[in-house]
């Protein structure tokens, strides 16, 4: 399972309808990121919140931090009250996978 489906399945199962925003563009070559910084986006039924999650492993996670802070994007999702979220995820012999959550 990948990181991208761990968090879905977290997401999920903490009551929230997942989407996957990020797309594999063929031109480029690339996978592309919602707003350049979005993997997933997330709605609480209950709330109505919106969270915006990006996904990678532990040994990605600073440069992927430094590449939110810097998205001129940032302020204007949680100036419209988006709840922006970095899962990262590594695994631990004895324990198998944790999750780190940062809320920027």
């Amino acid at each position: 399972m990948s990181p991208l489906q761990r968090s879905m399945k977290q997401l999920r199962a903490e009551g929230m309808v997942v989407e996957k925003v990020e797309w594999w563009n063929a031109w480029g070559k690339v996978r592309q990121d919602l707003f350049g910084i979005l993997d997933l986006l997330a709605i609480h039924p209950g709330t109505g919140s919106t969270t915006g999650v990006q996904v990678t492993t532990m040994g990605q996670k600073q440069p992927h931090m430094r590449k939110m802070r810097a998205s001129k994007m940032l302020p204007l999702l949680k100036k419209a009250g988006w709840i922006i979220i970095l899962h990262s995820w590594r695994k631990l012999k004895k324990t198998g996978w944790t999750l780190d959550v940062e809320i920027l």
